[in-house]
């Protein structure tokens, strides 16, 4: 009777959907608005701002071929499968088994203590088909919290395929910027060379007319090498960029010619909207990430403690048996079943798993906490560094007007008598100098403002207009809808 009213207990709070844990919910901030200002519904990747076809191209390859976004496509197919495992405990399982036995069975008769004589044998037949029927009732929530958990961590995985895609772009941003300094830095030092050789020229005409020593044809002699030793250095840093270019694109190294990527910087974009600090958990992926694994732990714990509590399981059996198939369904047998199952005795193990997913849950809340101070910190480098770099930008082109007056001055005083080579020298090597600076400088302040586009999340294919990504992750398993 106890047993009895224990069953109709139990079964009370299946139908009520009893927990003995109460999940705490992580405030996840819905996306389509930031700072109270409606925004797109599918909003371009950041770098079509820089206006480039090349650079879009660039971005395609690798949503179609690198593969690192193969590695992060194939966890959302692994999470995708494991949130399939978890929720089959929902529903009921049914299994069928069959079996055929055929014996033989030897007849004789005693001689004395000789043992048996065969004298004949007959065959036996049995065929039999069970199926069974289990379920087990939900009544602490332990298979649905299992099943939200995976849930989560499927949505953080999608989130962790955006950060990868965010990572790549910085990464290729990164080397074609690299490659077109490169390109303008050998443009300019093959000026420069052409300049100090007409330099030397014109110093060595000097000398031969007597009006010039021979230390004023040295010294240009030597900035000429020292300008020349500069070359080698720079067509390494073009070819190792193109290296990195060309892996991220999933091509083989030197397979990229440098003359598809062009020569000048693109468009530089305008600056972002004005945005709150709490924007960037809705922007960034990786809080989005973490914010996911977080809530996908809360349910852990819940599945955690219900797992504490006692199991009640259902089921029916069918039972056909027969020595010929012909009568094998005439013959059934049906009954029923249910099962309890109460962790009685089990040295902590149940609760040391609870505290232990409880940890876990406090560790992923220190871990987004500090990750939030990370990304207001990146946001406020990435202004800095942006502000900064443009008025230094502002000065060296000052320095550089400067820098070409002084020069014109010091080479009319020396065509005159009135200084000596060295100030021409100078002021030449300081001209020259500024230009290649300018040059680094211009690009460190594309990479401040996409480091800042970076910093609140980018845009992204999975998002937009880019159908590469999506095309991917469709064809690289099932799924049912991406939305």
């Amino acid at each position: 009777m106890k047993i009895l009213s224990s069953i109709v207990i139990c079964s009370c709070l299946a139908l009520w959907g009893c927990s003995p844990y109460q999940v705490r919910e992580f405030p996840v901030i819905e996306e389509g608005s930031v700072a109270g200002q409606a925004i797109e519904s599918r909003p371009l990747p950041y770098w079509k701002q820089y206006r480039s076809e090349t650079l879009n191209g660039l971005m395609a390859s690798v949503a179609e071929q690198n593969y690192t976004l193969t590695e992060a496509i194939a966890r959302i197919n692994q999470a995708r499968s494991q949130l399939q495992v978890a929720g089959a405990g929902q529903y009921p399982t049914v299994n069928i088994s069959g079996t055929a036995r055929r014996s033989r069975i030897e007849t004789g008769e005693v001689i004395l203590s000789a043992g048996f004589r065969p004298v004949g044998s007959l065959f036996q037949n049995q065929f039999g088909l069970t199926g069974s029927l289990s379920y087990e009732l939900d009544l602490w929530g332990r298979v649905a919290s299992a099943r939200r958990a995976e849930e989560y961590r499927l949505q953080s995985s999608e989130y962790d395929l955006q950060n990868v895609i965010l990572s790549l772009s910085r990464d290729l941003f990164s080397a074609w910027m690299d490659v077109l300094e490169a390109v303008q830095l050998t443009s300019v030092l093959e000026s420069q060379l052409s300049s100090s050789e007409t330099f030397l020229e014109l110093t060595e005409l000097r000398f031969s007319l007597g009006r010039g020593t021979a230390l004023d044809v040295f010294e240009q002699r030597q900035q000429l090498a020292s300008l020349r030793a500069q070359v080698p250095q720079v067509q390494l840093a073009r070819e190792q960029a193109l290296h990195r270019l060309a892996v991220l694109i999933g091509e083989v190294p030197g397979s990229v010619p440098v003359e598809s990527l062009g020569a000048q910087y693109p468009h530089l974009p305008t600056g972002v909207m004005q945005l709150e600090r709490k924007d960037l958990i809705t922007l960034r992926p990786d809080l989005q990430s973490l914010l996911h694994q977080l809530q996908a732990n809360e349910y852990d714990v819940a599945a955690a403690v219900a797992n504490r509590f006692p199991r009640l399981s259902i089921g029916l059996t069918y039972d056909l048996s027969a020595s010929e198939a012909n009568d094998l369904f005439p013959n059934k047998f049906l009954s029923g079943f249910g099962d309890i199952l109460l962790p009685f005795i089990d040295g902590g193990r149940l609760r040391g798993i609870v505290n232990r997913e409880e940890a876990e849950v406090e560790q992923l809340i220190a871990q987004f906490e500090q990750r939030f101070l990370v990304a207001l910190q990146e946001v406020e480098d990435s202004l800095a560094a942006e502000r900064f770099q443009r008025e230094l930008i502002g000065s060296l082109e000052a320095e550089l007007e400067a820098a070409n007056k002084a020069l014109q001055e010091s080479r009319s005083r020396y065509r005159n008598g009135l200084v000596d080579y060295l100030r021409v020298l100078v002021a030449l090597q300081t001209k020259q100098r500024l230009e290649r600076s300018i040059i680094g400088e211009q690009k460190r302040l594309y990479l401040a403002r996409n480091a800042l586009f970076l910093a609140i999340g980018g845009k992204l294919p999975l998002e937009g207009n880019d159908d590469e990504v999506k095309n991917r992750i469709a064809t690289s398993g099932e799924r049912d809808e991406w939305s």
